[in-house]
């Protein structure tokens, strides 16, 4: 066992009812009761969670991540520049509500986190949610004739529409990827596969194209940041690595002809890639840009120009046009920040396992940073639930690691035990114990 100095944290009763909250928190957004009433009562719980988190950051020392700090500053900067700017007040201050909200119940996320100093919960808190969601669907018949080519099918109910569905399920096969190798039980581990492919095949069958397309790209990421320094040096994981590319490769061909999802990829390619529609968007959010450069037309604002009424459908679209740049900079700075805290732990880390965690963490960063070409999710709950989880976890190695070298002693968890017993912390770091 990894030694570490959170593994009685994690078991505090606090922080388990924490995680079974945050679960609560996040089954309330999917539920078959009528929508305005559930969505009250989704901000009521979260509203008390934010409140019962308050004393429980004094409790566990919680340090407040950079990456929060900026979404408080990038909050403030879309709320007041766009009291200035915005040309539709309801929709800016409904929009301003849901940031408001998302970015409150994430400083909870990432402070419970840091407390617990694990990630594994959050991450598989989004696999529950998934397989539940996939079961319902599957129960209901939602989605069904998306296995069919040519089959057709509407969005259910509280299911939404088929891309919230797959990026939903895509959230969860990525979940499954982290705890893959986190402290877990054997008889979990070994239902794992399974779940996977049920999942896998569930998003086919939202036959939705960037939820399919991000997880092929997340996959070559796996490999690539968990196990590319690997290929040449260890026969298993090359051989690991072939069988899952020929895995990939062999679902990617079945999904292509025999499935709805196949048929839409096939329309994309016909098209050149995108559509006209898609395309417009950009064009127009580009022209908002161009016009208004600094602070934008205001949150809501993109909609209000655009002839249909939709939104951009791109992060990096929707922040520049709405915040202008000074928003769009605040908001990535939070993916480099966070981008720049996992290089370093992964560099000075000597345990396999968060090797191998922090290898996930980065490809899920750089999937959503793709995703962000044709997903918002800086208006996504569930996209912030996953960044502070992330950010929290690695903020507190990060924490650990200045203590490390300050103090010259492995209290850190990044440790692996050494040939002798006594373990090791940080890469160039003393024995516990040694002199410096």
């Amino acid at each position: 066992m990894i030694p570490t100095v959170s593994a009685g944290r994690r078991r505090d009763p606090v922080l388990v009812v924490s995680d079974v909250w945050l679960c609560a928190i996040l089954l309330l957004t999917f539920t078959p009761f009528e929508p305005v009433l559930m969505s009250w009562a989704m901000r009521l719980v979260s509203l008390a969670f934010l409140l019962v988190y308050i004393p429980c950051h004094f409790r566990y020392r919680v340090r407040i991540a950079p990456e929060i700090w900026l979404s408080g500053l990038f909050l403030l900067w879309s709320f007041g520049s766009g009291l200035y700017v915005a040309v539709d007040s309801a929709g800016f201050y409904h929009y301003s509500g849901n940031l408001a909200r998302f970015i409150g119940l994430s400083v909870a996320v990432a402070g419970f986190a840091y407390a617990k100093r694990s990630a594994t919960a959050n991450m598989l808190i989004l696999t529950c949610l998934a397989l539940y969601l996939s079961l319902v669907a599957r129960w209901t018949g939602t989605y069904g004739a998306g296995l069919e080519v040519g089959g057709s099918f509407d969005s259910g109910d509280f299911l939404m529409n088929q891309n919230t569905f797959g990026m939903m399920i895509l959230l969860g096969l990525v979940g499954l990827a982290y705890a893959w190798k986190s402290d877990v039980s054997r008889p979990l581990r070994w239902i794992m596969p399974p779940v996977a492919v049920w999942l896998a095949f569930s998003l086919v069958s939202s036959a939705s194209r960037k939820s399919f397309l991000g997880l092929v790209g997340f996959i070559m990421l796996w490999l690539l940041f968990c196990y590319g320094r690997q290929f040449f040096r260890r026969p298993g994981a090359a051989m690991m690595a072939i069988v899952v590319l020929a895995g990939t490769a062999y679902f990617s061909s079945y999904v292509m002809r025999a499935t709805r999802l196949g048929a839409r990829l096939e329309q994309t390619e016909e098209v050149g890639g995108l559509d006209k529609t898609r395309i417009g968007m950009y064009e127009l959010g580009w022209e908002l840009f161009t016009q208004y450069p600094i602070a934008g037309v205001g949150l809501a604002g993109f909609a209000t120009f655009h002839p249909l009424g939709e939104y951009s459908h791109s992060d990096y679209i929707e922040t520049l046009s709405t915040t202008g740049i000074v928003g769009f900079v605040l908001y990535f700075l939070i993916y480099f920040v966070l981008w720049m805290r996992l290089r370093r732990i992964g560099k000075r880390a000597t345990n396999p396992t968060l090797r191998y965690q922090v290898g996930v963490l980065k490809a899920v960063l750089v999937t959503m940073l793709l995703l962000s070409i044709g997903v918002t999710h800086f208006l996504s709950l569930y996209s912030w639930y996953l960044l502070a989880s992330i950010i929290g976890f690695t903020y507190a190695l990060d924490r650990r690691e200045s203590s490390v070298r300050s103090i010259g002693a492995s209290r850190f968890p990044i440790v692996a035990p050494s040939p002798q017993g006594s373990p090791r912390g940080l890469r160039g770091q003393p024995q516990h114990g040694s002199r410096p």
